[in-house]
């Protein structure tokens, strides 16, 4: 074993041996047998979608809120798995991750280059989403999931102009000793074996003062898709490892400090798309696709409650290297061509917040005012590998450094005791400095010839927010909102040469894009809050769309074509008819297109919908327990999941007509576990996938042949924890 791999699995180590030292010493503890009851009461859930602890149904925001129970019960890993329960939410699966997540139909198609994230994505207290690549962290111990809908610039800043996904880990309990092993085994139809382990503890220090929280896993699963090329079977096997260390220290109950470091490595030898004309979960590839993702997060959170108010402070570092290589043979007439993407992130990101905990004048006024620094350093490499033609046909570094600072405050005036009425305000201030080096024949310059170009952007603004809130009685609350986002600006297409067929130059900047979100919502409590129904209609208004535009030599860059509008519903239902069963629903319908036709080099034309956005989405299911004995309890979960028709692109850029752009036909997912459950272990058998269908994720015409991406077939398995 090398070096780097006893370094990877050092956390898992360390974790499993201080399970095993600890459990030694509560080996000696009593135990006293827990009585397992079933549920008649709706789960309730706090969310932090203010920037403040609040009740779900309290909040006047359109959120949806996965505790780490419910994501639990749908044995829910990575997003995928969980993005469809959520009203107006989608993806677009061109392989983690290069996924793209949609929220209320805000798409700048199927395909990124330097265009930012249309969501917000944060990991507890920092942001983590970038320009081409979206973190899919696993779901492992985790207190809960907050997504919220439409624009969230005001508390969350730029790039969340579709809302904002935010991952909340569990954090350390400073009393109560804890520790946990968990593992599932599985197989997958036109695969293989699946592995997965997972040990975590909980250990309290001092009592009230000191704790640790630890987790490390790893995770095979085994590959679906052949190369009948390389003559390679199950080419998308994904190899997962990663570790938590969360500590919190309390030196008094007004401050504590939490530090945590959050690490994983992915690694994927091939892409899990197959070519319709081979054949069911078929590809041609003359080289390897790897992927690998490799990602570390460490934060530092501060919070001081002065009395009045409350000061949170946060500092985080992220450190993020993507490797990305594809075969673009098709480009140049099926000879052997082959590129390595390699992109490296290194983020900085500082905040402070203080908000009151009395509102002023007579507490009718509550408020919350920031301040927000964040410095990015982004590395972008391309090498594209011709054997037949030497070696090197194109090489491009480019180098891009970011800075963004903002002040932010949200303040809420209660008109009466039923009637809040709030406003909020973003300033920000954006600097950037590209460096760009290119070189080679796809560059379209001599050998020994390197292009240098120089591309600096900067830009500010404001972003507002008005909401009004009105408690009518009964567990019902009503609002109203107007909000902006707004999504920076930047570089692209340096170095790419002059268009072959028309010869218009290459774009080298794209201008920021912004939106309006106009909503009507309502949050309902009924039968004493065992039915609870959310929902909300929107209508968006989007100007200067940045989205990328794809050549047919292959070249991509983004523009900022034309504008669109967005609007649709949304709603939410979750029920406990009688003890022990829960029924669930989440719909929603969006109707996202182009208001005006597209500039060239834009495909898109007035009426055109937007890529990558199904109209209708909903996932339906139930939930059932049944005490089996005083200590023991089965259960069954069942979900459906229905996903309609999208197109990958608006014309030109899918290499046909824009009245013809391919279709990702609707899909439905069915997925079931049974189980049982003790105080101490709990067993679970699941089948995933069903019906073993086979989604169209993405039909991929990005290099002139076809590929689609696609979900794993059906995967059964048994899952075991055991808990000390």
């Amino acid at each position: 074993m090398n070096r780097l791999s006893v370094v990877r699995l050092l956390p898992l180590t360390f974790c499993a041996l201080a399970t095993s030292m600890l459990l030694g010493t509560a080996a000696h503890a009593e135990v006293v047998a827990e009585e397992e009851t079933v549920s008649f009461v709706i789960e309730e859930v706090l969310v932090t979608a203010r920037r403040r602890e609040e009740g779900l149904q309290e909040s006047p925001v359109s959120v949806s809120a996965l505790s780490g129970q419910r994501l639990d019960r749908m044995g829910a890993r990575t997003f995928q798995d969980f993005a469809i329960a959520v009203p107006s939410l989608s993806f677009v699966g061109n392989n983690s991750p290069e996924n793209k997540i949609v929220l209320r139909g805000v798409s700048t198609g199927v395909v990124t280059r330097d265009e930012g994230s249309v969501i917000g994505l944060y990991v507890d207290d920092m942001p983590v989403g970038s320009r081409r690549f979206n973190p899919d962290l696993r779901l492992y111990d985790i207190e809960r999931v907050e997504v919220l809908r439409g624009p969230q610039g005001t508390l969350f800043g730029e790039g969340s102009i579709g809302g904002t996904l935010r991952l909340v880990t569990a954090k350390p309990d400073l009393n109560e000793f804890d520790a946990w092993i968990q593992a599932s085994g599985s197989a997958t139809h036109k695969g293989g074996r699946d592995y997965e382990a997972v040990v975590g503890a909980n250990v309290p220090l001092v009592e009230n003062g000191l704790g640790l929280r630890l987790l490390g896993y790893q995770v095979d699963e085994s590959g679906f898709v052949d190369n009948v090329t390389l003559d390679k079977k199950d080419v998308n096997q994904t190899d997962t490892e990663g570790f938590r260390v969360l500590g919190t220290y309390a030196p008094s109950d007004k401050l504590s400090i939490m530090g945590s470091i959050i690490s994983q490595d992915t690694n994927v030898p091939g892409k899990a798309q197959y070519d319709p004309e081979l054949g069911d979960l078929l590809q041609a590839r003359n080289f390897d696709e790897a992927l690998g993702d490799d990602f570390t997060l460490a934060n530092l959170i501060m919070e001081w409650d002065l009395g009045g108010a409350t000061l949170v402070g946060s500092v985080a570092s992220l450190d993020r290297e993507v490797v990305n290589l594809r075969d673009i043979s098709p480009l140049v007439g099926g000879l052997p061509l082959f590129l390595d993407d390699l992109t490296e992130f290194e983020s900085v990101v500082q905040e402070f917040r203080i908000s009151s905990n009395r509102g002023l004048f007579d507490n009718r006024l509550d408020w919350l005012v920031g301040a927000f620094y964040r410095k990015d350093d982004e590395f972008f490499r391309q090498d594209a590998q011709a054997p037949a033609l030497g070696g090197d046909v194109f090489d491009s570094d480019n180098f891009l450094d970011k800075r963004h600072l903002a002040l932010f405050g949200e303040f809420d005036w209660r008109a009466t005791d039923r009637l809040t009425a709030t406003a909020g305000l973003r300033w920000f201030k954006i600097d950037q400095d590209g460096r760009n080096f290119n070189a080679g024949l796809l560059a379209g310059l001599p050998p020994g010839v390197v292009d240098v170009t120089r591309t600096d952007a900067s830009e500010d603004g404001v972003s507002p927010k008005f909401r009004l809130s009105l408690d009518v009685g009964g567990h019902a609350l009503l609002y109203a909102l107007a909000s902006r986002g707004f999504r920076e600006g930047g570089p692209t297409g340096e170095g790419v040469p002059p268009d072959p067929e028309t010869g218009q130059p290459a774009p080298t900047q794209f201008d920021s894009d912004a939106l309006w979100n106009y909503e009507l919502g309502m949050k309902l409590g009924l039968a004493e809050d065992r039915v609870v129904l959310n929902g909300a209609i929107f209508y968006i208004d989007w100007e200067d769309i940045q989205t990328t535009s794809i050549r047919a030599d292959g070249h991509t860059f983004t523009v900022n074509a034309g504008s669109a509008r967005s609007q649709g519903a949304e709603a939410e239902l979750r029920a406990i008819p009688t003890p022990g069963l829960e029924l669930f629903l989440a719909a929603s319908h969006v109707d996202s297109t182009l208001t005006d036709d597209q500039l060239p080099p834009g495909d898109g034309r007035d009426g055109d919908r937007i890529p990558g956005v199904p109209k209708l989405t909903f996932s339906t299911g139930l939930h059932f327990e049944r005490s089996l004995s005083n200590d023991q309890l089965g259960f069954a979960n069942l979900s459906y999941q229905h996903v309609g028709d999208s197109f990958n692109g608006f014309g030109t850029s899918t290499g046909i007509s824009a009245a013809g752009a391919d279709k990702q036909e609707p899909y439905d997912l069915l997925h079931l576990r049974l189980g049982l459950r003790r105080p101490s272990w709990q067993a679970t058998l699941f089948a995933n996938n069903l019906t073993d269908e086979r989604a169209v994720l993405f039909f991929n015409r990005i290099i002139g042949d076809v590929r689609i991406n696609t979900n794993r077939p059906r995967t059964v398995g048994l899952e075991i924890r055991y808990r000390f």
